[in-house]
């Protein structure tokens, strides 16, 4: 019987290896300079963001005036959350395994979180520039904003229906 010697390759990391992908340079640099767009856009999208002022009626009545600006803040706000998703990517590419963890589970909930708000963004314009260019009466809009942005929605006891669930509330 003879006997079969089997060799495997060790691969040095120190010696750099021949990259048979011609494309990857080019989806790497894409990658790159789409998520370092991501910071400009949320920067760009901020300074053109209108002042609305502070309650929810004076941000109806003024929204007529910017209704379109307003829609698209927000569309370029949902843009750059989502472009967090390949700031996510490109630090996943990074060749250390050092915080390699930390690095793959803080990208998860990056993209979870990009993912995120780049929907409310998008539904939050839309709603407003929407119930503008439907001729919403304005107590309406009010009504819908305050109840996406209060910290709670008003419930009832199943006990007592009438009663509210908030402190400051007084049903």
């Amino acid at each position: 019987m003879t006997g079969s010697t089997q060799t495997a390759t060790v691969l040095d990391p120190t010696v750099p290896r021949l990259d048979s992908d011609p494309t990857r340079a080019l989806r790497a640099a894409t990658t790159t300079v789409l998520a370092v767009a991501a910071p400009v856009l949320f920067t760009l999208s901020n300074v053109a963001l209108p002042d609305l002022g502070g309650s929810t009626a004076n941000v109806v009545a003024h929204i007529p005036a910017v209704a379109d600006r307003l829609l698209a803040v927000h569309l370029v706000y949902a843009l750059a959350s989502l472009l967090l998703v390949l700031l996510a990517v490109a630090l996943w590419r990074i060749d250390t395994r050092r915080g390699a963890v930390l690095r793959y589970v803080g990208g998860a909930l990056l993209i979870v979180g990009g993912i995120s708000n780049a929907l409310g963004e998008v539904v939050d314009g839309y709603l407003a520039w929407g119930m503008h260019h439907a001729t919403v009466d304005s107590a309406a809009q009010v009504r819908v904003l305050d109840f996406l942005t209060s910290p709670l929605p008003p419930c009832r006891s199943r006990s007592s229906p009438s009663r509210c669930c908030r402190s400051e509330c007084s049903c």
